[in-house]
């Protein structure tokens, strides 16, 4: 009889693992989509009236997706936000398994166009990244405000051809209010190399080179990632705001900084741009660079399923536990 049990339990546990194992794929794998970049564009919202609008950034994910799923959610209840933009290295490794989670995720939970920019961690010699997202740089209008999404995830700088177009966007954005960019890699590292490591930039003589060009067309704002933290200052009198704090291990100890986040950009009437960032919180933990969060971030696979999946490995375990109790 406790044998008959015994069994009866063990295969009612592993029915569970099956079943929560079959209802965790779909969710999470086969996702391949085309032209994402270029589909979110044609779901951006109609300009509000009045010319004032605001988006959500964020960046470097880095396929932590429970922590990205979290910022989502908290973006999603932020009120009006019409569109995300991910500055880079959504994934890591750049794989297609990696990519058609992040999609997922991004269609499921964002409610909301969400743009994305190639990182470094997102590039790959089988071209993965363009599969999925098209163009890896493009622009866009959105009232009376002019988005360019740059390429530099090569981290060497923007070849010629970019260099070129780049050049032409920028003249077509001097008609518009508001001129923003949106890159990985900042051109410049803005930590103090006396004080801490900052090899983030691109080659100090291209990110020279990019920032004057910015400077020239007057560009109201630029926004970068790979540096896992957050930062904000300019650059020769081109304002920039850091956001690499979208799920990847943080970098460095300063809460001033190292702190799980993403941006609120708010344009206002006057063409003018205000960045706050929003701290991300996790299950009331806070996300910044303790050894706990690092610990969380490095270990947040099993948070990514839903909560019927936990449910039924909570009863294969229990199913297992009660098996060899019943001797």
């Amino acid at each position: 009889m406790k044998r008959n049990v015994r069994y009866l339990c063990s295969a009612l546990g592993l029915g569970c693992c099956l079943l929560a194992g079959l209802s965790f794929l779909p969710a999470h794998a086969g996702h391949d989509v085309r032209d994402w970049n270029g589909t979110q564009l044609s779901r951006l919202p109609s300009a509000p009236a009045g010319g004032e609008f605001s988006f959500a950034v964020l960046g470097d994910s880095q396929s932590h997706f429970s922590i990205l799923a979290h910022h989502l959610a908290q973006i999603r209840q932020a009120g009006r936000l019409d569109f995300v933009v991910s500055v880079g290295d959504q994934v890591a490794p750049p794989e297609r398994a990696e990519f058609e989670t992040f999609f997922r995720l991004a269609d499921d939970l964002a409610e909301r166009p969400l743009l994305t920019v190639r990182g470094n961690h997102d590039a790959s010699t089988d071209y993965l990244y363009e599969h999925f997202a098209g163009k890896p740089y493009y622009s866009f209008q959105y009232h009376d405000a002019y988005f360019i999404v740059l390429d530099d995830g090569d981290l060497t700088g923007l070849g010629a051809a970019q260099w070129r177009w780049l050049e032409k966007e920028l003249r077509a954005a001097k008609t518009f209010r508001t001129r923003l960019v949106f890159m990985h890699a900042p051109p410049i590292d803005p930590r103090d190399p006396r004080v801490e490591i900052a090899d983030h930039g691109l080659p100090e003589a291209e990110g020279r080179r990019i920032v004057e060009l910015f400077k020239r067309h007057r560009v109201d704002h630029v926004f970068a990632g790979h540096i896992h933290s957050y930062y904000e200052g300019d650059w020769d009198g081109v304002p920039y705001t850091i956001s690499g704090g979208g799920g990847a291990r943080l970098v460095g100890a300063d809460p001033a900084h190292a702190f799980y986040h993403y941006l609120r950009v708010k344009v206002q009437r006057d063409g003018t741009v205000a960045v706050a960032p929003q701290r991300v919180t996790l299950a009331g933990l806070p996300l910044g660079g303790s050894l706990a969060a690092k610990t969380w971030a490095r270990f947040d696979g099993l948070l990514q399923m839903r909560s019927h999946e936990m449910g039924l490995l909570l009863v294969a375990a229990l199913m297992f536990g009660g098996a060899w109790l019943w001797r």
